[in-house]
């Protein structure tokens, strides 16, 4: 049984915006991958089949060849999402959101989008993966 691993304000915030991209471009939520350019601009958006279903083969071979994406798979959404990335800056994903990350975004707090820090605040990783 998967086991969420969220801590941060920024990776909800992240998982808001995956999930709304979702349910805008397919009028339901699909599983994702999103390749980008080392610039930030977006060259590829593929969509899954559902929530679980996608070309697991051409999207290892597409994760393996590029060095900026993002993956979002909301297999058993809204229980269970997994979320992650590799060599995305935090400026191409606030573009991306439509919104900047605040300072307390970056501390982990005990309960989903607290403001409430419980430890030290990390920067934002451009290697990342997070399950809800």
């Amino acid at each position: 049984m998967p086991r969420a691993t969220a801590r941060y304000p920024f990776e909800w915030e992240i998982l808001l915006w995956a999930g709304h991209l979702s349910e805008v471009m397919t009028g339901e939520m699909r599983c994702f991958l999103l390749i980008l350019d080392p610039d930030g601009t977006v060259r590829q958006l593929f969509f899954g089949e559902d929530e679980y279903n996608y070309d697991r083969e051409m999207w290892g071979a597409l994760k393996e060849s590029n060095e900026c994406w993002l993956f979002y798979h909301p297999f058993d959404g809204p229980a269970y999402t997994y979320i992650n990335w590799q060599g995305i800056e935090q400026r191409t994903i606030e573009r991306l959101i439509g919104k900047r990350f605040q300072e307390t975004d970056f501390a982990p707090s005990a309960f989903p989008r607290s403001p409430e820090a419980v430890g030290d605040r990390i920067e934002f990783p451009n290697l990342w993966g997070v399950m809800f």
